[in-house]
């Protein structure tokens, strides 16, 4: 192993340098018997003690009241070029950015920015592992050459390792580091992009694209949800290197699609995000282009217009290959996944998909399940349906409709019963029951024949109406309609992406009805119960493509 040197400088004070073998990995170095300090040279007593574990202590250039001795103990890995920080001090420390929190720990790497105390500049240095020049030092026994009580060391090249705020963003530059970006909001704020540079607009073939939470980064706390912007780490511990090497291709763009409805709802800061955003992105070391999605509207996963943005505006309308292309997240209707949302956007968008274990460890595919509905098939000119089975003899009846919300009851009242002169007795236009029935008794006793469109799951929300057939001597049938919950819920969707002005309909009022329904029986008094056939109609087909697509994240 080619001896390497650690050099912690403050200001132009207090440097002290050291050289170790026999580190083998990470979890070596925090036994100090596992590491030989092979050789030390000192102008000022920086640290409080020798050996591997290099310790900031209380000392003239660094004593502040903001901080006392031990605040931070960083602890080299010569050969694979990094080194734990740990926090030991009540104040918080980061690296690049991203808090520690006493007592915890991360792995810094060559290049890393450690910022001794978060809220402020004055502490900020930069580390850099450099090989040793002139003399090498090769093992314990040439120590006495370098001996730590050595009055006439000879002199050795200060490199950069901790460098003040300044310093620091000059050889940013100078190294070709990735620069802070740049925010833009888009499509009225409902979209928020951060580029971290230029060229990240440039048309590229071949796109990865990545979920963040669960898929690049997941939480230190161990908890589902963040507890704050701060409470983050990377999946996995070749997260970084397996990214790093996917950019190499000079005909890719890396991208991150990450939905956050808490900006929208206000449980999410977004100047403290954007700060999240921003420090991941230097971790990582790579420009990425993140596009983040605060709202439930049509821009959030797994509908693809987020895609099509992407494509139009910041990859100069060239569409990515799919042959090369793809999109990793962690969503992806297995056992214990929180839904399907991530296969559903690259089934919508077409993309090969995978999810962090497959891209990131090269594990094999579990099994997933897909949602029970599948819209598609109703669009296909293969498998249309239709509704001439139902019958119509032109004498007075009342007809009680029977369905989820957004089952089709109302359309189908609309373009078939009232052709036809029925009236139409709806709830959400007359608001109450009991306006409903007198509606209706109105009706009857004109001789007309009536619709009670309202979802009646039970006997008891029919009674009423078939009591009042039954007092007009009259025929009642029963249409339910042939929608399931999942159906219905997409048809919700669709509702809402493509109507505006309309009620949403929360999901528990989906739940309620499939909790509470019971199917209408003869016994109720019914002359006929018929089933009827959902059949979807589209004003365009810009419409009929939306419906095709999945549009929900379960």
């Amino acid at each position: 192993m080619q001896d390497m040197l650690i050099f912690v400088r403050f200001k132009d004070f207090c440097v002290k340098t050291y050289s170790y073998t026999n580190c083998d990995g990470l979890n070596d170095l925090t036994n100090s018997t596992e590491c030989t300090r092979t050789s030390a040279r000192s102008s000022t007593s920086l640290f409080q003690q020798p050996g591997p574990s290099i310790r900031l202590n209380e000392n003239v250039d660094l004593c502040t009241s903001k901080f006392g001795k031990n605040q931070l103990e960083i602890i080299p890995n010569f050969e694979s070029r990094v080194a734990i920080v740990k926090q030991l001090g009540p104040n918080d420390s980061s690296v690049n950015g991203a808090v520690i929190g006493q007592g915890g720990y991360t792995v810094a790497k060559d290049g890393d920015v450690i910022e001794i105390l978060s809220d402020t500049d004055e502490f900020n240095y930069r580390l850099v592992y450099e090989e040793k020049s002139g003399e090498k030092i090769n093992s314990v026994s040439s120590q006495a050459s370098y001996n730590q009580d050595d009055t006439n060391p000879k002199p050795v090249k200060i490199p950069k390792m901790f460098m003040s705020r300044t310093a620091r963003l000059a050889e940013f530059k100078k190294d070709n580091l990735l620069p802070r970006g740049t925010w833009e909001s888009v499509e009225n704020g409902k979209v928020i992009v951060y580029a971290s540079t230029d060229t990240l607009h440039e048309a590229k073939r071949t796109i990865y694209a990545f979920d963040m939470d669960g898929t690049i980064i997941t939480t230190k706390s161990g908890k589902v949800f963040p507890k704050d912007d701060n409470d983050w780490k990377f999946l996995y511990d070749s997260t970084v290197s397996k990214l790093q090497r996917a950019s190499e291709d000079s005909a890719s763009k890396l991208v991150i699609v990450t939905n956050q409805a808490g900006l929208a709802n206000g449980s999410t800061q977004e100047p403290s995000f954007k700060k999240k955003i921003e420090t991941i992105i230097r971790q990582i070391g790579i420009p990425i282009l993140v596009f983040v999605l605060p709202g439930k509207n049509e821009y959030r996963k797994p509908l693809p217009n987020i895609w099509n943005l992407l494509i139009s505006k910041y990859n100069g309308g060239v569409e990515a290959d799919v042959a090369t292309s793809l999109y990793c997240g962690d969503a992806a209707g297995r056992k214990k996944d929180h839904s399907k949302v991530d296969r559903l956007f690259a089934l919508n968008i077409g993309l090969k998909f995978c999810t962090p274990e497959e891209y990131f460890l090269g594990q094999k595919p579990l099994p997933f399940t897909m949602p029970l509905f599948e819209s598609w098939k109703l669009t296909d000119p293969k498998n249309t349906v239709n509704n001439n089975h139902i019958a119509f003899n032109h004498k007075q009846e009342m007809i009680i409709m029977v369905g989820y919300p957004g089952s089709g009851k109302s359309e189908f009242v609309k373009s078939v019963l009232l052709p036809k002169a029925y009236v139409h007795i709806n709830r959400d236009t007359l608001k109450t029951a009991a306006k409903c029935r007198s509606v209706a008794e109105s009706a009857l006793e004109s001789g007309m024949s009536v619709v009670i469109d309202n979802t009646n799951p039970t006997p008891k929300d029919r009674e009423d109406y078939m009591k009042l057939a039954r007092k007009h001597g009259i025929p009642c049938r029963c249409f339910v309609l042939k929608v399931d919950h999942s159906h219905a819920l997409h048809n919700n969707k669709f509702r809402d992406l493509t109507t505006s002005g309309h009620a949403k309909v929360p999901e528990v009022a989906f739940n309620t009805f499939k909790s509470k329904f019971q199917e209408p029986t003869e016994s109720e008094g019914f002359a006929e119960i018929l089933e009827v056939n959902f059949v979807p109609s589209f004003t365009n087909e810009h419409q009929k493509a939306l419906y095709s697509l999945y549009l929900l994240e379960k």
